[in-house]
């Protein structure tokens, strides 16, 4: 099995927690996984992300700790040759799964997801996506989403001049 980190941080309680990917050197399927370390340095939980499949074009893009101890992060992933899809998934402090989803804009491309989490454990993730919608077809355009702590969706908004869209 190879690992390969792609983003770690310090949890509350002073352990460390680092996502990544592996791949499966008799299969070559690759997959997420994220694992928490106490301040020691012992496993204290690891897990595998998959999306069904096992598919080479799955990344971390963020993680971040909400202030109960859950554990928020966004993955892309490539649905076909040219749809790459955003999922987000919480983990409750001992890293078993609360929910996942699927952000509600599959068919379109995005780029450099960025994710922040509010006092009152919101969710706010910041992207680049393609729009269809006219005026501006084929452009690429700022994208931010407001989730609550339960995934529920408050608002998603793109902006492109002087346009502002709701998309849901």
């Amino acid at each position: 099995m190879v690992l390969q980190a792609s983003e770690n941080i310090i949890t509350r309680d002073g352990s460390t927690v680092i996502t990544g990917r592996y791949t499966n050197t008799g299969d070559g399927k690759i997959a997420l996984f994220i694992t928490k370390l106490n301040p020691f340095g012992a496993v204290v939980w690891s897990k595998k992300i998959t999306n069904g499949s096992y598919n080479a074009s799955i990344a971390i893009k963020g993680v971040k700790e909400m202030s109960n101890g859950n554990l928020v992060l966004i993955y892309s992933y490539l649905e076909n040759t040219t749809t790459l899809s955003m999922h987000i998934i919480l983990l409750n402090a001992a890293g078993n799964l609360s929910w996942a989803k699927k952000l509600p804009f599959a068919h379109d491309s995005f780029l450099n997801a960025q994710m922040t989490v509010t006092d009152n454990n919101d969710i706010i993730i910041a992207a680049t996506i393609v729009v269809e919608e006219w005026p501006y077809p084929g452009n690429w355009v700022p994208l931010i989403i407001k989730m609550d702590n339960n995934g529920n969706i408050v608002y998603n908004r793109w902006f492109a001049g002087n346009t502002c869209s709701q998309r849901l």
